[in-house]
């Protein structure tokens, strides 16, 4: 049973509908690229490599979470919703 005055149901009108977990992606996201940055860290990468393997990993990974979020009221650019473009801009820096 859902709260008939949460955001998922009055915004999205989602009610009923499964959602997706999008913080657990975040955070689970998160862990990984923290594990492969310690790595990268440990072995002697360059600065230079680890923040770029940093905006990469992380703006695919906010590029991918964000396409299954949601949210009707987040402003849309370009057709998406704004943090994917900005996602797209943090893999084209780390790239």
């Amino acid at each position: 049973m859902c709260n008939p005055h949460s955001r998922v149901v009055k915004l999205a009108g989602l009610e009923g509908r499964s959602i997706h977990p999008t913080q657990v992606y975040s955070i689970l996201a998160n862990v990984v690229i923290g594990l492969l940055l310690l790595r990268l860290w440990t072995i002697g990468a360059p600065l230079w490599f680890v923040t770029g393997s940093y905006l990469l990993l992380a703006g695919l990974a906010r590029f991918m979470e964000e396409g299954y979020r949601g949210e009707p009221q987040t402003p849309r650019w370009f057709g998406l919703p704004m943090y994917q473009p900005m996602a797209i801009g943090s893999v084209i820096a780390g790239a």
